[in-house]
């Protein structure tokens, strides 16, 4: 991959090197730019990309092929969602990468299915007849994801608001609110201090089995993170393509 930004073609690896020698360059720019510069407006998204919470560099590596050899064929579905469901369209392909890695036949042991990998229940209530077509499915999701995002403001949660959301979206709000009771009282709530409760809930209590002994609280905390950061990764890549 390589990034043109005013005449410089930029190459090397994708991983947190990657974006900081463009960072660099953006620096260099702006000693000579006037403000509120396209390049002055990546520079937070770019400086949010070096800090991730768990992709390493072979999942950072293969995220970036994949945006380049297969978001193209859904992005236009991504966007479209995105306007029905006021979710940032960035933040709907994160979803659907972690899930699938964006792709529209994929099956999970549980029956889980297609992109945003959709039960059959999120299918129904969204009217999807085929949970293997793309546009329906990615719609479906990002729909689903905006419902959940209401129940969570709705419990008067705003800082942070999208981590609680995708933990939410991962496992269930009714499962989110078995960890929530643990943690409710609490005034300011913050995604860190969430994670002890969240990591404590078993596959027993959310109808579930644990995996290999891995705690379905901390699958949750794993995909949120996960999504978090190619979100970030996402939005740092079309700052610079635009």
């Amino acid at each position: 991959m390589k990034i043109i930004i005013k005449g410089i073609v930029i190459k090397g690896e994708m991983r947190k090197s990657y974006f900081k020698n463009i960072y660099i360059v953006i620096l260099l720019c702006l000693a000579g730019c006037s403000q509120q510069t396209p390049e002055q407006l990546c520079e937070t998204e770019l400086n949010a990309s070096t800090n991730l919470f768990q992709v390493n560099d072979f999942e950072e590596n293969k995220f970036f092929s994949m945006i380049e050899s297969d978001l193209p064929k859904f992005q236009e579905y991504f966007k479209e969602a995105a306007q029905l469901s006021d979710v940032d369209w960035r933040m709907i392909a994160a979803i659907g990468f972690q899930e699938s890695q964006w792709n529209p036949e994929a099956v999970s042991a549980m029956g889980v299915q297609g992109i945003m990998m959709l039960t059959e229940d999120t299918a129904k209530d969204f009217n999807v007849t085929d949970r293997q077509d793309p546009k329906q499915n990615i719609l479906a999701g990002s729909l689903h994801f905006s419902n959940i995002n209401e129940q969570i403001s709705n419990l008067g949660i705003i800082d942070e608001r999208f981590y609680f959301t995708l933990t939410a979206y991962n496992i269930g709000f009714s499962n989110f609110r078995r960890a929530w009771k643990k943690y409710e009282s609490q005034q300011s709530p913050e995604w860190k201090s969430f994670k002890k409760p969240l990591s404590e809930l078993s596959g027993k209590e959310v109808y579930f089995v644990d995996l290999n002994n891995y705690p379905r609280g901390k699958q949750a905390i794993d995909f949120t993170e996960k999504v978090s950061d190619y979100y970030l990764l996402l939005r740092a890549y079309t700052c610079l393509q635009n």
